[in-house]
Parts: structure tokens; sequence; C-alpha cells
């Protein structure tokens, strides 16, 4: 089974912090579960908010609601997040 594009370009990060911010978790909530800072969330919250054209974390949240953007465990196996592509740079190993 061929995967959609994820909805609103989100990337793999924004939709597992969009899953979480679905079921009620603060940002604080967030970057512990993700071992990230609440900085670093804030951050990913904006940019959710600004690719679906939401003003607040509660209308992101109930948008990916209404839309069953993630199946009953929480999980968005149908979609395949957008990615960054490099910036020209080898991300391997220095020489």
């Amino acid at each position: 089974m061929r995967r959609r594009e994820a909805p609103f370009g989100l990337s793999e990060r924004e939709l597992v912090v969009l899953r979480l911010l679905t079921e009620g978790l603060t940002d604080k909530q967030i970057a512990m579960a993700l071992g990230v800072t609440s900085h670093t969330i804030n951050k990913h919250v904006g940019a959710i908010l600004a690719k679906m054209d939401r003003r607040s974390r509660t209308a992101a949240a109930v948008t990916a609601i209404r839309m069953h953007l993630f199946d009953s465990d929480g999980e968005a196996p149908r979609w395949r997040a957008h990615r960054r592509r490099s910036r020209g740079r080898s991300h391997g190993p220095r020489v």
C-alpha cells in the first residue's frame, strides 16, 4: 500500500507533536516525552499552526481529530511525512 503525503505538509516530528497535542499534553509534557526542550516544542507548535493555518493549539488539535489523522492507537501510519531536502551537504562521516 502506497502512503499519501502528510496533511498540510507536516514533517514526521510535527505529526508526532500534533498527535500529542490531540491528547491534551502541554509543551512541557511533550518535551519530556520526546526528550527535547519546551522551547523546541514551542517552535514545532508554531510551525504546525502556520502550516495548518490555525490560530491556536486547540484549533489544530480539533482539526486533526475531525480529519481522523490518527488511528485509534494514536499513530499516523498512512501518512508519509514531508522531509526537508539536504542543503547540499553530506550528512555522512567527515573524511
